[in-house]
């Protein structure tokens, strides 16, 4: 069973972030490092995974998106279920 205040992704295949590149992360060829990697850096808002290439680009923002085959976008959701829905913790660290 999931924490209710672990990460959740919001997920857009065939889709990347238009710049706010943090850091492209060199060594990281699982798409689970890259996810774990974000989740560990309190200025990280997305990742874009690219399959076949197996890169990982950590993001600060996603003011745009475009389309592009073998990449996946995925945006972080930091917060804590509750009742009533969800409690945003975007000031608190993972």
């Amino acid at each position: 069973m999931r924490d209710k205040c672990s990460p959740r992704w919001i997920v857009y295949p065939n889709k990347h972030a238009v710049g706010g590149v943090l850091q492209l992360l060199g060594g990281v060829t699982i798409q689970q490092d890259c996810l774990k990697r974000c989740v560990n850096n309190p200025n990280c808002i997305a990742v874009d995974w690219n399959t076949p290439r197996r890169q990982c680009w950590l993001h600060a923002t996603t003011n745009s998106r475009n389309s592009f085959r073998d990449i996946t976008q995925f945006e972080i959701v930091r917060g804590c279920e509750t009742a009533s829905g969800i409690v945003t913790l975007h000031s608190l660290p993972i």
